[in-house]
């Protein structure tokens, strides 16, 4: 017997490896009196091997998948229709506001405790959906939306996505000239992070430094040093970070003339 939640309510039954999965998740949905389409629900496993892992069904005809340990099954909605709800709003220029800042608040919360999700939310290029709310956005939202980025950059899909999605780097770094003070604390903590924790980051940080301050007919690294003059504590240390950072990588690397 294996126990299966749902919200608050929960149900014992026995799990045959022979009945299909979707039977199961249509058993149970009617069970637990779920609202909506049964085929946006699925199980996830608590505790044991595979914890957290969503069952899909070629984990169930997968002989070497198996239940041994788990606690309990948790009935919940798919990771990939949890995601594409949430980008729907996020990718209509034409959301309403309030709207578009739930939905954004709520992700925050999903990225940071649900793994399932956050992967799904990586590969369907959330983070770059999410890039957009920043620079359209002001305000409350803007900093929810940065907030979720944060918590994207924690996974390693999410480093690899924006170091390899062509000119994301670009637009992150960009966000330190922002006129708003929260947002550049929240963006230099994200470029230092970018370039402490990838082994490219000096390079990425770097390019994307000298085509910023090319756009801005600036020198190189002149507003990162604007910003220590900044009245605001936290953007001075955070700039300060990123120049030792910046400083300690390119004297540890050997691409101190090749960085082009």
């Amino acid at each position: 017997m294996l126990r299966v939640v749902c919200g608050q309510a929960e149900r014992s039954d026995e799990f045959a490896r022979d009945v299909p999965l979707s039977e199961l998740e249509k058993k149970f949905c009617k069970l637990f009196n779920v609202e909506g389409d049964p085929n946006d629900y699925g199980f996830q496993v608590e505790g044991g091997e595979f914890s957290k892992k969503c069952i899909t069904e070629e984990d169930w005809n997968d002989k070497s998948f198996h239940l041994g340990g788990v606690q309990f099954l948790t009935l919940r909605v798919r990771p990939s229709v949890l995601v594409e709800q949430n980008k729907k709003v996020l990718i209509d220029p034409n959301a309403e506001p309030e709207t578009l800042k739930k939905v954004v608040f709520n992700l925050r919360h999903i990225i940071s405790n649900d793994v399932a999700t956050a992967e799904e939310f990586i590969d369907k290029h959330g983070m770059e959906d999410m890039m957009s709310v920043i620079h359209r956005t002001k305000g409350v939202t803007e900093g929810y939306a940065l907030a979720v980025l944060r918590c994207s950059l924690g996974f390693v899909s999410g480093l690899r996505f924006l170091t390899e999605t062509h000119g994301l780097v670009y637009k992150l770094y960009d966000l330190i000239s922002s006129q708003s003070l929260q947002v550049q604390k929240q963006s230099l903590e994200l470029v230092f992070a970018l370039c402490k924790a990838h082994d490219d980051g000096f390079r990425l940080v770097h390019r994307a430094a000298k085509n910023a301050a090319k756009e801005a007919g600036e020198v190189p690294y002149e507003h990162l040093l604007t910003l220590l003059q900044s009245g605001d504590f936290d953007v001075q240390l955070n700039s300060l970070t990123l120049i030792n950072i910046m400083m300690y990588k390119v004297l540890s690397i050997d691409c101190l003339f090749p960085c082009t």
